[in-house]
């Protein structure tokens, strides 16, 4: 049965990927000193984030909510709503290619009225 979405947001979207491809799933995790300090870990995986999208073109799988096609995501604990498998002729939004990262154009120039390509 598919998960909810917490603990973890990226729990549906790993279960729908397992149930898609198979039984092996390869997780890697570290777990940094400093990972007590929420900012600081936050910070560390919006980072991780922001260089996975500047090198591949595209955001994470199960980041920012997603869910691959052919699946609808799960509510949180709370609301008990469990996604799962659509039919063959459903999709839902969330499912569509995140949208790409932008240009690091004077990305150390916070200030500029054209940092990383917006006006």
């Amino acid at each position: 049965m598919i998960p909810y979405r917490d603990p973890h947001t990226a729990a549906p979207c790993l279960w729908a990927v397992r149930d898609t491809t198979g039984p092996g799933l390869v997780i890697s995790i570290a777990t940094p000193d400093w990972a007590d300090n929420a900012q600081h870990r936050k910070g560390f995986e919006a980072t991780l984030i922001a260089v996975h999208r500047r090198e591949t073109g595209e955001s994470p799988t199960a980041n920012s909510g997603r869910i691959i096609p052919g699946y609808e995501q799960s509510s949180y604990n709370k609301d008990e709503i469990r996604g799962g498998p659509l039919d063959p002729d459903e999709t839902k939004s969330n499912a569509e290619p995140g949208v790409g990262p932008l240009p690091w154009k004077q990305a150390d120039a916070v200030t500029s009225f054209d940092w990383m390509g917006l006006d």
